[in-house]
């Protein structure tokens, strides 16, 4: 299978870039996909504390 990238550092370079420029571009959309974590972390507790009670 032939490669898009010479090396393996090249695509992390990519991926990096990438990341970097959604994070700066899109603030309201990694601020969301935060929040849900969070709400999700804090509904599991939840869970997870309701039955050992």
């Amino acid at each position: 299978m032939a490669s898009v990238f010479e090396s393996d550092e090249a695509l992390k370079a990519v991926f990096k870039s990438a990341i970097v420029e959604v994070v700066q571009e899109r603030k309201d959309l990694v601020r969301d996909i935060f929040e849900e974590i969070i709400e999700d972390i804090a509904f599991s507790k939840a869970i997870a504390e309701g039955q050992q009670t």
